[in-house]
């Protein structure tokens, strides 16, 4: 379908050989332009070659047509260039379907009617339809929907559709059998497939001799088998009652129907038992199957949603990038990868699992949480119900993923009781660490526990640990921790009475107990407007923290924040309102830099869609700087703010973006994009509305940003994020990384360059330092490659400027990870997203 009218869709093709010639490359053959919407296609070969199509046309204003037309090869038109009218009437004509038959004559089946509706057919060839009046599939008179079409290899045509004569709201499968000359082969009311009632989705396919093979799914979600039956060729049932080919545990879907080109069928089919989509496979024939019980597994885990990432920079002169995630391809997993200046570890390609155990999440209450200690080991934090309770499961990697405690990892408590919301907090002066938790241990509400951890996994505070908050009848949830200072710990939770919670804090040891600063209770930081969602930064090696929350006041959140010293005072005696401008600002990202800390969240105050702003709060003298920065207030949905600190005072802000519906490109547009933009208390210094970093089909989301390399103070980030590129049918979340430097661009003489353009590589050859000038006329990732003469990439970077103009690449012959490369020609290329410019110059050491 095509929109270039700029009004209703038209139908444009194409034809593509053996030998790739392709008819009207980038433009295609307008098959139908005509007023209304031509649409809901079928398109099928039909003979020497030929294709028919059919499609559903509104050009009359009055409703829905079905009309057709026979291509050639090279795209000419056999009926005249507005279609053939295949069923024009004053009924509601749908769902039209076309299959080859023989010879010169192609079938074609359609919906006719609303409430009430029918299943007509009609033969055509080049000469137009074959029947002056269309026939039924059935002459029962029944409610018909959503007709299916298959042939044979000898022209006989197999129609399925939904009838509704026996089940009036869900309707049962039906079939009949199309033989030349129009007869109807099976009993002239149809074969029903079965008298269930909770059928979907028939696919089906015919045999050699006549009969047709059935697979369809039975259940309702998320309890769903695959079924099978097989019609003989004289239209009786080969089973009484239909046979399972998958009743596993879950979610079977989407059969697929091949003929073995004799007696029987192979299904493919999605198997979701394990919480991914496997491929499985059976052969079925008569009443058998002839692979293993449930399918034989095809292909494994093709979903692998990617959910709760996480990212950690090792540091050293060969910093990588360590990333967790659960994983959906067999179950819920602990998965983990690497990358660094060259891209993704290929030893870690796609992930490794790190623990064969299942993990149990629920959003806010059990999600998992890692943290990266001393620059050398994984900490992780799981759930899982093994026992019956969900409890905590700890474990510790290297930075190879080899874990110190084993696959299974330990139990935080091996409790009877249900736990919640944990945080791990790394102690000061070594290897141990604290864990905290909610627990419902006595029965009646959650209380808050800790544990000290040491690197052997040993604990320290006693079986169970230490009750650190004891509740009365109200549920108690950590929101933060950190080390104070003073080698004390700050910890905030909330009181979560319904509509009326409580955040407290309060400053304990590492045995649990209270600090000199510490009070029996806890200290109130804020009881109005049931806050939650706090988010913290430490200041001055933790002298103190500032804290950044929700509240609830006139039906709206608004964004407060505070400072809270390590000697359990507060900077306000009433917590100061980021915002509190009209509907929800939610979802706070707080990030701290040397003088100043940069709060973001998402903003509805329009109240048509989510924008991004942020405050900067200045550390010195803990006042607001300026106004509120409407850092992105375009048009549509941005959010899922993320932020990294670069230095300078400038912070660089990342998030999600549905600005992608315009893009120009019918591929790319609709969905998600990421967009970055850089803050500081100068202002925006990118774009007004941020620049795109990642722009593909479907969905980017959930962006974050990690160190990926320091080098004379200059950062380089590895941005990251969950991309739905690879969905289809089913939506797929996979797991994709860009690194990012951002460069200064001049402008000379005011005058912003029109066009991409970059300069010759200079000096060439060069001895030390090779340059290229590049300059862009509007704001865009550049990737500039180095490869060898053996097409090995042996260097990439990806700048970003901050404006339109002009700025120099440099490269000092060293590979990605600033090793000495030997004399040779390299090729370089420069890629911007419509440019590339390549290159080659020598290097003479």
């Amino acid at each position: 379908q095509d929109k270039r009218n700029l009004l209703d869709d038209d139908i444009y093709g194409t034809h593509v050989s053996a030998d790739h010639d392709i008819v009207s490359p980038g433009t295609g053959v307008a098959i139908i332009e005509m007023n209304g919407a031509q649409g809901a296609k079928s398109l099928e070969y039909t003979g020497s070659g030929q294709a028919t199509l059919l499609w559903s046309d509104t050009r009359s204003g009055a409703g829905n047509d079905i009309y057709g037309q026979k291509i050639n090869m090279d795209m000419t038109k056999v009926f005249d260039d507005e279609g053939l009218p295949i069923a024009v009437t004053d009924e509601l004509e749908t769902k039209p379907r076309t299959t080859y038959m023989s010879n010169d004559t192609s079938f074609v089946v359609w919906q006719s009617g609303t409430e009430s509706s029918d299943i007509y057919f009609n033969f055509l060839t080049s000469d137009g339809l074959v029947f002056s009046d269309p026939q039924v599939v059935s002459t029962f008179s029944s409610n018909k929907k959503g007709p299916r079409v298959k042939r044979n290899g000898v022209g006989d045509v197999f129609v399925q559709w939904t009838d509704y004569r026996a089940n009036a709201t869900d309707g049962n499968h039906y079939f009949q059998k199309i033989i030349g000359g129009g007869t109807r082969a099976w009993d002239e009311s149809g074969v029903q497939l079965d008298s269930y009632g909770d059928d979907h989705h028939a696919r089906f396919v015919g045999d050699a001799y006549g009969g047709s093979h059935i697979f369809w799914e039975r259940g309702t979600y998320p309890d769903v088998d695959i079924m099978y039956q097989q019609i003989q060729s004289d239209g009786n049932l080969v089973m009484t009652d239909a046979m399972v080919i998958s009743d596993a545990d879950g979610y079977q879907s989407m059969p697929i129907a091949v003929s073995d080109g004799a007696y029987g069928a192979y299904v493919i089919f999605a198997d979701q038992e394990n919480g991914s989509i496997d491929l499985r496979t059976q052969l079925a024939g008569g009443s058998s199957v002839s692979f293993e019980e449930n399918g034989m597994l095809a292909l494994q885990g093709l979903d692998g949603d990617v959910n709760y990432v996480s990212s950690f920079y090792t540091g050293g002169t060969d910093g990588e990038v360590l990333l967790n995630w659960i994983d959906n391809r067999n179950k819920k997993k602990l998965f983990a990868g690497k990358a660094d200046a060259n891209g993704a570890n290929e030893s870690f390609q796609n992930g490794s699992q790190l623990a064969g155990y299942e993990i149990l999440i629920e959003e806010l209450e059990n999600e998992p949480v890692s943290y990266f200690q001393n620059g050398t080991h994984l900490i992780t934090s799981n759930f899982d119900g093994f026992t019956g309770s969900k409890l905590i499961r700890l474990n510790r990697y290297d930075t190879d993923f080899n874990s110190t405690w084993g696959d299974s990892g330990i139990y935080v408590y091996e409790s009877t009781a249900e736990q919640r919301r944990v945080h791990i907090l790394p102690l000061p002066n070594g290897n141990n660490f604290c864990v905290f938790w909610s627990e419902i241990r006595d029965q009646f509400e959650y209380d808050i526990f800790m544990q000290v951890f040491s690197q052997d996994g040993n604990s320290y505070l006693g079986d169970g640990g230490v009750r650190v908050v004891d509740g009365s009848w109200v549920d108690n949830y950590v929101e933060a921790v950190m080390v104070t200072e003073d080698g004390n710990i700050m910890i905030f939770w909330v009181e979560d009475v319904w509509g009326s919670g409580t955040i407290r804090y309060n400053l304990i040891t590492d045995s649990g107990s209270l600090a000199p600063n510490g009070i029996e209770g806890g200290y109130v930081l804020d009881n109005t407007g049931d806050p939650e969602y706090l988010k913290l930064t430490s200041v001055s090696f933790g002298e103190s923290a500032i804290v950044a929350w929700e509240e609830l006041h006139n039906f709206s959140k608004d964004i407060y924040f505070n400072k809270v010293n390590q000697d359990g005072t507060l900077e306000y005696s009433s917590s100061v309102a980021l915002t509190s401008v009209d509907n929800d600002q939610s979802n706070i990202y707080i990030v701290k830099g040397d003088n100043s800390t940069l709060v973001v969240w998402e903003d509805f105050e329009n109240g048509v869609d989510f924008n991004i702003t942020g405050q900067l709060i200045d550390l010195t003298n803990m006042e607001l700087i300026g106004e509120n920065i409407a850092i992105c207030h375009e048009d549509l949905y941005q959010g899922s703010p993320t932020i990294a600190y670069s230095g300078n005072e400038q912070f660089i802000v990342a998030w999600e973006d549905e600005r992608g519906v315009d893009n120009g490109d019918p591929v790319l547009s609709g969905g998600l994009d990421i967009y970055v933009q850089i803050v500081s208390e100068e202002g925006l210094h990118l774009q007004e509305g941020g620049v795109a970093v990642a722009s593909e089909y479907h969905n980017q989301s959930s962006p974050q940003l990690t160190i990926l390399d320091i080098e004379d103070g200059s950062y380089t980030w590895l941005l990251h994020w969950v991309d739905m590129r690879s969905s289809g049918k089913a939506d797929l979340k996979n797991l994709y990384a860009q690194g990012l430097e951002f460069v200064e661009s001049s402008i000379e003489d005011g005058i912003i360059p029109e066009e991409f353009t970059v300069s010759k590589a200079y000096p060439n050859p060069f001895n030390g330092n090779v340059a290229i000038d590049v300059t862009i006329a509007e704001v865009e990732p550049v990737t500039f490659t180095i490869t060898n003469v053996l097409g090995q990439k042996v260097y990439q970077q990806t700048l970003l400027p901050n404006r339109a103009g002009s700025f120099q690449i440099n490269w000092n012959g060293k590979d990605i990870k600033q090793r000495e490369l030997p004399s040779s020609i390299y090729l370089y290329s420069v890629k911007s997203n419509d440019n590339i410019v390549n290159g080659k110059f020598s290097y003479i050491k």
